[in-house]
């Protein structure tokens, strides 16, 4: 199941894939249809997140799991950025949780044993990390020069512990 009509077609001709474009809400899949429901990178896009965690905690079976990876807007990284933050994209984060808030949405879903890990970081160039990082009050010019004296340094890529992407996992009880 996918969202984006780009990426189904893209798994349906890439991969000879069987993929159902549109909402979880949409697919029509039986109760208890399956014993892992993950949802990658997919509850902050959209409108109505406690109706799509009801509806994953509905398809898994007795004791099935659903793991959730999103932005975590509780973590430090967040708070130092604040509006600067890399993951801050109102315009397609519809709905942004901080590990406790998605815990406290997941058990109003009837889910247990949650367990919860921030995850650790990620392998970037420098010019990105310096891009991230530079206020979006500068002028594009001026960002333009910061980079290309960046890109002239050649600096390997760098493994920034950013933590601002969680990784839940609950399971059904039964």
């Amino acid at each position: 199941m996918e969202i984006s009509a780009f990426a189904a077609q893209y798994a349906r001709f890439h991969f000879d894939s069987n993929v159902f474009c549109g909402d979880l809400n949409e697919a029509g899949f039986q109760d208890a249809s399956f014993d892992v429901v993950t949802m990658w990178d997919a509850l902050e896009h959209f409108h109505e997140p406690l109706r799509v965690l009801r509806e994953g905690q509905r398809i898994i079976g007795p004791g099935g799991i659903l793991a959730i990876s999103m932005p975590d807007v509780g973590s430090w990284f967040t708070r130092v950025w604040r509006r600067n933050w890399r993951l801050l994209t109102p315009s397609s984060h519809l709905h942004l949780f901080s590990a406790e808030s998605l815990k406290s949405a997941l058990v109003r879903c009837r889910l247990l044993g949650i367990v919860c890990v921030s995850h650790p970081g990620r392998w970037t160039s420098f010019e990105q990390a310096v891009l991230h990082g530079l206020p979006q009050s500068l002028s594009k010019s001026m960002q333009r020069r910061i980079l290309a004296i960046i890109r002239r340094l050649n600096i390997p890529p760098l493994y920034i512990p950013l933590g601002d992407v969680m990784l839940l996992c609950a399971r059904k009880g039964g």
